[in-house]
């Protein structure tokens, strides 16, 4: 509005113009400047009525509740694996995983995979040799994952990554059609140690969900994810029933509402604290359906 005055009032210059106008861009700089610099550093920061740590421990939780529940639910299948290893990723980046429980819970299961293999022998369902192979895998694995250190482990795949491409010189590159059929292959003339593969690898599992608990989750379920994988190697050939996922995600995600509003009702947190979980949920809600269309 300062630059609406006119320069000429009465056919006479208007000599305080210039200096209105001054100060009516002084005053906009101080209404600009004032609650963007001053005010923050003036008025006392906002305290939120919980922590960081408490929020990381109430997701995990809910994600811990919706798992649960939801075995309880419904039978044990592949559908609902998969969903459970979703949900475990939510609470995936808070969650710490105990080196020691964690070896602790490989070796056992490895017992379990050997016990396994053992049964499968003594009924004559596979072979000395189908046996005899898988147990080399393993020890393998059991390298890999054993509580060694990182250089022990990085010299032991580099050396054997050079004795490889000694004994195996570089041939040129094949084609996606060879390699589909070199795949087909393997399937077949190893079809019966992929089998018992999955077949050991469903035993695993199932001894790791008898175990799990609210302290050993996070190191539960980074194993079961290495058993589930193999569990899908070994069963590529079957699809999922993406009707029974999509109830089961939508299943899950009202058990973890149910997580939080049972958490208000007895006060075990505050409103401000729902409101965030439940923002939470409904992201990973959108996210979850927007894959699916």
């Amino acid at each position: 509005m300062a630059f609406s005055i006119p320069t000429m009032i009465n056919h006479h210059q208007f000599i305080y113009r210039d200096q209105i106008i001054l100060v009516a861009a002084i005053v906009i700089l101080i209404s600009l400047s004032v609650p963007a610099i001053i005010f923050p550093l003036v008025l006392p920061t906002k305290q939120k009525s919980y922590s960081a740590e408490q929020l990381d421990h109430h997701v995990a939780q809910l994600v811990s509740y919706a798992v649960t529940e939801l075995k309880q639910s419904n039978q044990p299948s592949e559908e609902v694996r998969q969903v459970s290893e979703t949900l475990a990723s939510q609470a995936k980046a808070s969650q710490f995983i105990n080196r020691k429980r964690f070896f602790e819970i490989a070796n056992q299961t490895r017992q379990v995979e050997q016990d396994a293999i053992e049964k499968l022998s003594d009924s004559g369902e596979i072979s000395s040799k189908t046996q005899a192979y898988y147990e080399r895998f393993i020890e393998r694995s059991a390298f890999q994952s054993s509580h060694r250190s990182f250089w022990k482990v990085l010299w032991h795949r580099f050396k054997h990554g050079i004795q490889r491409k000694l004994a195996h010189p570089r041939k040129n590159r094949i084609s996606t059609e060879a390699m589909k059929q070199r795949r087909h292959e393997f399937l077949n003339k190893n079809a019966a140690t992929i089998e018992v593969l999955g077949h050991v690898s469903v035993a695993a599992i199932s001894y790791l969900d008898s175990i799990e608990t609210a302290e050993n989750r996070a190191e539960v379920a980074a194993l079961r994810r290495t058993y589930t994988s193999r569990t899908r190697f070994a069963s590529e050939h079957k699809t999922l029933d993406d009707d029974l996922l999509q109830r089961l995600f939508i299943q899950a995600f009202q058990f973890e509402h149910t997580y939080v509003q049972q958490q208000v009702a007895v006060q075990n947190i505050t409103q401000e604290l729902a409101n965030h979980l439940n923002e939470k949920i409904s992201t990973d809600e959108l996210v979850y359906m927007q894959s699916m269309a």
